[in-house]
């Protein structure tokens, strides 16, 4: 026999210890926050507290994602998806360096050692020095 939420509370309206225990059991059914998805970065609301993906493609996509980039294998939308969290992850890693030819600032990843802003001010350092 089942009992629905309504006649639960009736049930259970003189003990209210037990009655506030369902009450939040209630509330969280379901609900155990809002997370964001590392491959499309769309949020979504967790149906279980070890969620990590939006959606099954999303988990596919993660799971199949070193292979295929192994064979060159992508379809545009996840070869975008995969732009921009390389993108992400390139802007978060960046620095700023001073040009050797015309003393600009120029930005580039913090690993990279490189001398020139681009390649006019590269050339020409090669033909002036």
């Amino acid at each position: 026999m089942t009992m629905s939420r309504k006649e639960l509370r009736e049930a259970f309206k003189e003990h209210p210890t037990i009655l506030e225990a369902l009450n939040k059991a209630w509330l969280s059914d379901g609900d155990w926050g809002e997370a964001v998805c590392p491959i499309c970065s769309t949020k979504f609301k967790k149906s279980v507290p070890h969620h990590i993906y939006c959606s099954l493609r999303c988990r596919k996509i993660s799971g199949r994602k070193k292979e295929k980039i192994e064979k060159g294998i992508l379809n545009w939308q996840e070869i975008k998806v995969l732009r921009e969290i390389y993108k992400q992850k390139v802007l978060s890693e960046l620095k700023t360096s001073i040009c050797e030819f015309c003393e600009c600032e120029f930005e580039q990843h913090k690993r990279l050692k490189a001398r020139f802003c681009g390649d006019f001010c590269r050339s020409a350092h090669r033909k002036y020095r």
